[in-house]
């Protein structure tokens, strides 16, 4: 499964993790047959989640574009617009195992002051040097305040930017 979405001047594609009951486009290490958001970019990118209504969390799986080890990235934005301290960083080893061991990256907060988080990943050679700075996301997850009488499908409320 294989499409393209535009978004601002970038052109994320829509793959799906092969390794299930249908032959994806991605051979990674999300669970098989995810519909996966890629961004092929040949400089550095990041998919931004803008929420309608600031949320307490938010997460989502990420792996890079290329097997071994890389970088995964999150950072959140407040009403204002303001980052909320600093980016987050972890460790990730990407493979085709099509296991769900794709890394998972979320950020909390005691009040609903997430407006907007961001995504990315860097993969890294041996000696620690970036070669590329493509990835894939799958399912963000969020937890919006109980007062907002948010319905289940509040993932739709999320929308990818640029």
């Amino acid at each position: 499964m294989l499409g393209r979405v535009p978004v601002g001047e970038e052109t994320f594609l829509i793959v799906q993790q092969a390794g299930g009951a249908s032959d994806g486009a991605w051979f990674g290490n999300f669970s098989p047959d995810d519909v996966l958001l890629y961004s092929d970019a040949p400089f550095p990118s990041a998919v931004l989640v803008v929420f309608d209504d600031p949320v307490f969390a938010v997460g989502a799986q990420v792996q890079a574009g290329d097997y071994g080890r890389f970088l995964g990235f999150i950072g959140a934005f407040g009403p204002d617009g303001n980052a909320i301290g600093a980016p987050f960083s972890a460790d990730g080893e990407s493979t085709e195992n099509a296991d769900g061991s794709a890394l998972v990256l979320g950020l909390s907060a005691e009040t609903a002051i997430i407006k907007a988080v961001s995504f990315s990943a860097t993969v890294l050679d041996r000696a620690g040097n970036v070669v590329r700075q493509d990835f894939a996301l799958d399912f963000v997850s969020c937890n919006a305040p109980p007062s907002l009488d948010v319905p289940e499908p509040a993932r739709s409320r999320c929308s990818a930017l640029a």
